[in-house]
């Protein structure tokens, strides 16, 4: 059976998070045009990486769980890029974002926060706690 490769796991992913061309507009500015796909990303990102952890668990067992910090760490950045695009003294970004259900949001912030207050990255978790207070969410 072949290593797992903690980086390569992310190559079946598109890196919507970053500028990507899509014809004439780019997916950053579809996030800032539309803040409801940002916090919509990051809600579904916190479902498929459970999703995800347990196929890998389930596949590569011990090999998976030698990686599975670095992988959490990969994806949870990579969804805080969308956090890092949203706007929440933004009025109209906010009003936007009402129609996500508000169980999901709250459950998606609450992991993300609960991970950055672990690995102690602070900046992250003032702008997720940010957004929980504007969602009445804290």
């Amino acid at each position: 059976m072949k290593s797992i490769d903690q980086f390569k796991i992310f190559e079946l992913f598109a890196d919507t998070a970053s500028e990507l061309e899509t014809g004439d507009r780019t997916i950053s500015k579809d996030i800032e045009a539309y803040p409801y796909i940002a916090l919509g990303m990051v809600i579904k990102g916190i479902e498929n990486f459970y999703i995800l952890d347990d196929m890998m668990r389930y596949q590569y067992k011990d090999k998976y769980e030698n990686i599975r910090d670095k992988v959490q760490d990969n994806y949870f950045n990579r969804l805080y890029k969308y956090l890092e695009r949203f706007d929440e003294t933004n009025h109209n970004h906010v009003l936007d974002c009402l129609a996500h259900n508000q169980s999901s949001l709250d459950h998606a912030l609450s992991y993300l926060l609960r991970f950055f207050e672990k690995i102690e990255e602070y900046e992250k978790c003032a702008k997720i706690f940010n957004i929980q207070k504007v969602f009445d969410l804290r």
